[in-house]
């Protein structure tokens, strides 16, 4: 391709190189945690912003979904002010299901998210830093364009509300931080 610059590109998908004492810490949390002894999927229901969530009953109900379809376990990211809003979806379950949120660096996450068999996240960094590690990914978006802030491939998916006011690029529904598309985005969609 050639860009309106004039300057030549090869390769459009990012790639990240994770280095090997992330990799390792990430390992020696994966001990701690005692979940190691399965795959894992990485969650992250966060976002910086609201009205990008998609509720924590949702992703309740899709955990238990998962753990009924794969024998893998799941682990909860965020960052260390998410870390006790994880703990109240990871308390639901009696096993397999771990809160790492507040526990990696950026550099962990990155080794986290490239161990991980998939990451399922809404609208915020992490699909973007597990399409750059090669993991595939189920983003759930809300008010956004998914050609423009979704990871591309085939490795990479997208869950969206099909509603005639999606993308509205707004910060939920006449700004009042909650976005009806995601409200309405249930479950089993993004199963």
């Amino acid at each position: 391709l050639r860009a309106a610059s004039g300057i030549e590109t090869g390769e459009l998908q990012p790639e990240m190189t994770v280095p090997e004492e992330e990799t390792k810490k990430v390992e020696k949390l994966l001990a701690l945690e005692k979940c190691r002894d399965r795959p894992f999927i990485v969650i992250q229901p966060f976002s910086l912003w609201s009205y990008k969530e998609w509720g924590r009953e949702k992703f309740i109900e899709l955990i238990q979904w998962l753990l009924g379809q794969y024998d893998a376990s799941i682990l909860l990211t965020g960052g260390p002010d998410e870390e006790s809003k994880a703990a109240e979806i990871v308390e639901r379950f009696a096993s397999r299901v771990y809160n790492v949120a507040g526990k990696t660096s950026l550099g962990m996450y990155a080794a986290l998210l490239k161990e991980a068999e998939l990451l399922i996240s809404v609208d915020s960094a992490g699909p973007h830093i597990a399409a750059a590690v090669g993991t595939p990914t189920v983003t759930i978006l809300g008010p956004a364009l998914k050609d423009t802030w979704a990871p591309r491939g085939q490795m990479h998916r997208v869950v969206q509300k099909d509603l005639p006011c999606v993308p509205c690029h707004r910060t939920g529904c006449n700004g009042t931080m909650q976005s009806r598309c995601l409200d309405e985005l249930n479950t089993d969609e993004v199963a």
